[in-house]
């Protein structure tokens, strides 16, 4: 009898024990999926991502756009220049309109703006600006503003506005208004500048129309005298 108690007290004593080692153990399978509390980094952590190279390089590209163009508005005419090595059309154009916007009315500005662009070697006008060009050149067409006038034509890379200068040129002389050129002096003139439009400006329909128009009014000069 004593000897079952002592058996029967030392199983209690060993399952106690294995229950106690039992809970001590840790839990893997609960702990893999426990989830790890947030660290806080603080309210000015820097937050990393795949596309924030790209936002900032997108962002930093349209400061500088508005920045041009709000400066061309203030007639900055350096930001032609700046444009210009930009390599983008698009910003260029927004800018020499801004320029043109600016000057429209104020034949200083205007003038400014017109000897810049010609006397590059790499900038360029538009039509918009060659119709400024005109209005003023109606008003006192002499040998230096003739001159300049075919050039910023030339500059729009736009051949119906070169035909429309020529036209203008040729019905002014024949009026008698260009008594400095000769007839061959204007044929030069608009052969030479003929040449500074660009390539795809001289190709395409309104290309051959200024080919033919051209060749109409050497002709037409060569066997016309100014009215006296």
């Amino acid at each position: 009898m004593i000897a079952l108690v002592v058996i029967l007290v030392l199983a209690l004593t060993g399952l106690a024990f294995t229950l106690y080692l039992w809970q001590r153990t840790p839990n893997k399978a609960g702990a893999e999926h426990e989830i790890e509390p947030r660290r806080f980094a603080g309210l000015f952590a820097v937050r990393h991502s795949a596309a924030d190279p790209a936002a900032n390089e997108e962002a930093d590209n349209s400061r500088f756009r508005a920045s041009l163009v709000d400066r061309a508005r203030n007639d900055d005419l350096t930001t032609l220049s700046e444009a210009h090595a930009d390599g983008d059309g698009t910003l260029y154009g927004d800018v020499l309109d801004a320029l043109i916007e600016s000057a429209y009315g104020n034949q200083e500005k205007l003038s400014a703006l017109v000897t810049r662009i010609s006397k590059s070697s790499d900038l360029r006008a538009n039509k918009q600006l060659a119709e400024q060009v005109f209005a003023t050149w109606k008003a006192a067409p002499d040998r230096r503003s003739t001159t300049e006038m075919i050039h910023v034509a030339a500059l729009s890379d736009d051949a119906e506005v070169y035909q429309q200068a020529i036209e203008l040129v040729t019905s002014s002389w024949q009026q008698g208004k260009l008594r400095e050129f000769r007839a061959e002096e204007l044929v030069e003139l608009f052969n030479s500048q003929y040449w500074i439009l660009a390539p795809e400006a001289r190709r395409g329909g309104a290309g051959f129309a200024l080919k033919r128009k051209l060749a109409g009014v050497r002709r037409e000069l060569a066997a016309a005298t100014p009215a006296r």
